[in-house]
């Protein structure tokens, strides 16, 4: 089959809806207004556009603000700060926005904003993950002036079959069944009451089109009101019998139906859309909250190993006769996002130390082992690798490929998970690592190499800023009796921390002779790791040596470990 693929821009919008009273705020971001400040309060929300084809153009990332009365076009200021975590720490929880209408208000005026704060700080622990029945409901909509009904109901229905590649078979599968889709249903077809111009049309005087996404949702909602229960469901899909602008859409819109002003998870999809089910996978992954992730090279669709990036590069490996392309697994950062991944299936690998460690496949995983290691870069909390195993079994047979990924995450991007793609050949295909590969990242002292494969993973060696360590492992005492003096000699070695022998090492250390008095000497390890010490007396009585320090470049001394750190011989 022939497939275009996604266009290498984001659309990003970004929503609040403001019913709440107006909340305490914070010192403005941006530069002065000319008109009077205003405050406002609601529920910000992210919303996701994505072009079916590379060719389509992308237009300029746009925000809004819905209200009771309608939508307001929002624009950010540039340098706006955001609490750790960016914009994902925003989407669907309550915030305080402060800013100025850029004209004068009314219809199609936008709102400035430079404040924007969460009203309440994170739960204690983070947030709650997303779990339980998720069901949606799929509204079938035609334009006023467009008849065609690209696919029957029975295709709508079949869907959400908890079957491959139903998307009830699909989250159940890609979650761990932290969640699924139960109840889930599709109506339709309905008219709606206005022409496809009167939803997509120039409505930011730029000279292209755009689809309102207010009237779309309120009219495609509202002519299947009299068969829906809105507020049983968690998300909608609007379909429609047409394209709509550039994209298919996905994120949260405020809907007032069934006396409820609630907040849905929702996509509008044009039959292109709803024609491959791994774009319904990739909008609704949108719903759930998930972003966008990428390769590294300023695109946005160019992730293979990613639901919520490039579905269409592999379609070959897995195409439904029904159904369209299938979407693969997401990556782990996702899966961390939404709280599926449980903490004794997450290693997190800090500064100074270095691990091995099995990672099971990501999808599909038998229990026991990690599913996610992450590297926090120079210890921060928001700059960090995951590292991943992944191998072509279930939705993920539609991988280019399998071995172990890491992806790059600064959560303060639209697209925060860069995978790591060493060769930068612009094809994320090959980005993966096999048995006896390694990679490096030695601005920020992190290396991980994969060790083996294991039936269904790999067993991978994460160092991040790790000094090895090394200690004494033994201390051996003798003496030679000649013309009355005593030579004492001591052989010290010195080995890592996998007991091997480290050569070059300085040892300093300190002889205790039977009178008491103490004498310093230092003495370089062998290619055996031994430093040798001698002292010559007269003395009787007891000799005693005592390692005080171990010093190798690129090594630390670690007395804690150390066999034996003194040792005494009794002479003669």
């Amino acid at each position: 089959m022939t497939v275009a693929r996604f266009g290498s821009r984001l659309l990003l919008l970004v929503v609040v809806c403001l019913f709440c009273l107006p909340l305490p705020l914070w010192a403005a971001a941006g530069p002065a207004p000319d008109g009077p400040v205003i405050s406002l309060s609601g529920q910000f929300v992210l919303l996701w556009g994505d072009p079916q084809a590379a060719a389509v153009a992308a237009g300029t990332p746009q925000s809004w603000l819905a209200t009771a009365g309608g939508s307001i076009p929002l624009r950010l200021t540039g340098g706006l700060a955001l609490p750790p975590g960016g914009l994902l720490a925003l989407n669907r929880r309550p915030v305080n926005v402060q800013g100025w209408w850029l004209g004068a208000p009314g219809p199609g005026t936008a709102l400035q904003v430079e404040a924007i704060a969460l009203v309440l700080p994170e739960p204690a622990g983070g947030p709650e993950g997303l779990v339980g029945s998720q069901p949606w409901v799929s509204v079938l909509c035609k334009f006023k002036d467009i008849v065609a009904e690209p696919k029957n109901l029975a295709y709508f229905q079949g869907m959400y079959a908890n079957a491959f590649p139903g998307l009830d078979h699909y989250w159940r599968q890609v979650s761990y069944n932290n969640i699924d889709l139960v109840g889930s249903a599709a109506v339709g077809w309905y008219t709606l009451p206005q022409p496809r111009s009167y939803y997509v049309y120039d409505n930011d005087g730029d000279g292209d089109v755009e689809l309102d996404w207010g009237r779309a949702a309120d009219d495609c909602t509202g002519v299947a009101d009299p068969d829906v229960y809105y507020p049983q469901y968690v998300g909608i899909n609007l379909m429609f019998n047409a394209d709509l602008d550039c994209c298919a859409w996905g994120g949260s819109w405020y809907v007032n139906r069934d006396g409820q002003n609630k907040l849905y998870r929702m996509t509008w999809e044009p039959p292109w859309g709803y024609g491959n089910i791994g774009v319904i996978s990739h909008e609704t992954g949108h719903g759930f909250g998930l972003p966008h992730s990428s390769g590294d090279y300023g695109q946005v669709y160019d992730n293979r190993w990613d639901v919520m990036s490039d579905i269409w590069t592999d379609c070959g490996n897995l195409t439904d006769p029904t159904y369209g392309c299938v979407g693969q697994g997401t990556i782990s950062y996702h899966l961390d996002l939404e709280g599926w991944v449980v903490a004794g299936r997450k290693a997190t690998v800090n500064r100074g130390s270095r691990t091995t460690l099995t990672l099971e496949r990501l999808h599909l995983p038998p229990g026991g082992n990690y599913l996610l290691a992450q590297i926090p870069i120079e210890g921060s909390p928001t700059w960090f690798y995951t590292v991943e195993a992944r191998r072509k079994v279930g939705y993920d047979l539609k991988l280019p490929a399998q071995g172990v990924i890491l992806h790059e995450v600064d959560t303060s991007r639209n697209e925060p998970a860069h995978v790591v793609d060493v060769d930068g050949d612009g094809n994320t295909g090959d980005a993966y690592f096999s048995v006896g590969q390694s990679f490096t990242d030695a601005a920020n002292g992190v290396v991980v190499s994969v060790d083996a494969a294991t039936a269904t993973g790999y067993t991978v060696t994460i160092s991040n800023r790790y000094v090895p360590p090394v200690h004494v492992r033994s201390i051996a005492l003798r003496y030679q009796a000649k013309n009355g003096l005593y030579l004492v000699k001591a052989g010290v070695r010195i080995v890592d921390a996998s007991h091997a022998p480290v050569a070059g090492a300085t040892v300093s250390a300190e002889w205790t002779l039977p009178d008491g008095s103490k004498l310093d000497a230092d003495a370089t390890t062998n290619a055996t790791g031994q430093a040798v010490f001698k002292t010559k007396s007269g003395l009787v009585g007891s000799y005693g040596l005592c390692v005080t320090a171990v010093s190798k470049a690129g090594m630390v001394y670690d007395p804690g470990q150390n066999h034996v750190t003194c040792r005494e011989l009794p002479v003669p």
